[in-house]
């Protein structure tokens, strides 16, 4: 399930695409035309509204699908007929194209509030295939453990004393299910220890938290174990370097 502000910004900027003059009527019934949105998801931003949270984003999204049907250049005060949110599906491939909401089967609107990131890719795509759109291939291995084997796997066996003894001694071998385990117990371990001491348990496993929690890693976030990680400055140049040879490679790269 999506992080309630993001499910906001998205789901209740589509809803204000759909006719209503009021975010609070139109929080009550969920729209025909509004897809991909679970009768929990839409029950949770209701009682969100009701119990007062975040009214200042509801409104400004509510505005916001209010302002791009009657916009010139987009709906033109006609409601559409659909307005899929796109939070909920993960693409083949690697878009070229933020989009949260695809309406009418033309129109992609990306709903980015006061957030200035547009793309949060992984170190594979952002060194590997410098951020090539389409849908190419992914290799499914750990790009950490193949840039800096050493560095992660003690990074690993860190976390894994914190966590639980009981996990897999190598990194390769966790299932996805103990991966999104480690991500919860280091996320409860983050909230009760101090952060103050490089040398505290959340600490150690934060970095690893976001690793296990995320599609694409945070992989500056590595360091807090106060070791340096030169082979991962080495690998992204030389990958970098391998990748864009050309004067256009790069700025190709540059405009996306």
């Amino acid at each position: 399930m999506a992080d309630l502000k993001t499910a906001i910004t998205e789901v209740v900027t589509g809803l204000g695409m759909c006719g209503d003059d009021d975010v609070g009527v139109a929080l009550k019934v969920r729209p025909d035309a509004l897809e991909n949105v679970s009768d929990d998801e839409f029950g949770r931003l209701g009682d969100a509204w009701n119990d007062g949270q975040h009214r200042d984003l509801f409104v400004a999204s509510f505005m916001n699908g209010q302002a791009f049907l009657r916009a010139r250049d987009a709906l033109r005060g006609r409601p559409p007929v659909l307005v899929e949110w796109k939070g909920p599906h993960r693409s083949v491939g690697d878009e070229a194209v933020p989009a949260d909401l695809r309406v009418d089967h033309v129109y992609l609107v990306s709903c980015k509030y006061l957030s200035r990131i547009v793309v949060n890719a992984s170190p594979e795509h952002l060194f590997d295939r410098v951020l090539k759109g389409g849908h190419g291939q992914r290799t499914g291995s750990n790009w950490f453990h193949q840039v800096a084997p050493a560095e992660h796997a003690a990074l690993y066996a860190s976390v894994r004393d914190s966590v639980d003894p009981a996990l897999p001694a190598d990194v390769n071998a966790l299932t996805a299910a103990q991966r999104h385990a480690i991500a919860r117990r280091c996320s409860a371990l983050n909230a009760v220890t101090s952060a103050g001491s490089v040398g505290s348990t959340a600490a150690r496993t934060r970095p690893y938290s976001a690793a296990c929690s995320s599609g694409a890693i945070s992989w500056n976030q590595l360091p807090a174990l106060r070791r340096p990680w030169p082979p991962l400055s080495t690998r992204s140049n030389r990958c970098s370097g391998e990748a864009l040879t050309t004067m256009r490679d790069r700025y190709l790269q540059l405009t996306r």
